[in-house]
């Protein structure tokens, strides 16, 4: 090959060996024939020893020893019950807000000032609770009035009475809502 050929020959094959280096090292990986993702815990990459986590049918797949052990869990295979147990006794999660039922408000006392709440707040769990809630009276054209409502303590499966008074007169109302505002399980 002449002299003057061979440069350019060569450039362009070194461009092309650099731009297939580059191709390569963003490529996708694959398990088996699933792409291959990342587990990233608190910005930290989370190595997977044995099975990576990976990308079927648009969901991801990852090893759950892994990542709960990577979040100092303890994590227990039952092979008879097919059931993966996974402990971490310093997170339990809360009762749901469905624990909690209320019977139906009653008025009493209306006069133009004023007006008497009162109601039973059931604990259907087995912790007892600290509960604030907000009894909001409306009609057709908004809110007519509210009262909170604080009860420090309420007994695992208990019903618990509250009265409040609130200082509007709220006999137009056409609905009541009733809105949780703090919970606390203890």
């Amino acid at each position: 090959m002449p002299k003057k050929l061979a440069w350019p020959a060569l450039l362009i094959m070194l461009a092309c060996a650099l731009l297939l280096g580059f191709s390569t090292a963003t490529a996708v990986t694959y398990y088996k024939t699933y792409p291959v993702a990342r587990i990233v815990l608190n910005g930290n990459e989370v190595a997977t020893p044995d099975v990576p986590a990976f990308i079927i049918d648009g969901r991801v797949v990852v090893p759950l020893r892994v990542v709960a052990e990577a979040m100092q869990a303890e994590v227990e295979w039952s092979e008879g019950t097919r059931t993966v147990t996974i402990t971490r006794p310093d997170l339990v999660p809360p009762p749901a807000k469905d624990k909690i039922s209320f019977s139906p408000i009653q008025l009493r006392g209306y006069n133009p000032n004023s007006t008497e709440v009162s109601g039973r707040v059931t604990n259907n769990n087995s912790n007892s609770v600290h509960i604030r809630f907000t009894v909001n009276f409306i009609e057709a054209r908004g809110p007519l009035g509210h009262v909170h409502v604080e009860l420090k303590s309420a007994s695992p499966g208990e019903a618990t009475e509250f009265y409040a008074l609130i200082k509007e007169n709220v006999q137009a109302y056409e609905r009541i809502e009733i809105t949780i505002d703090e919970l606390e399980w203890t």
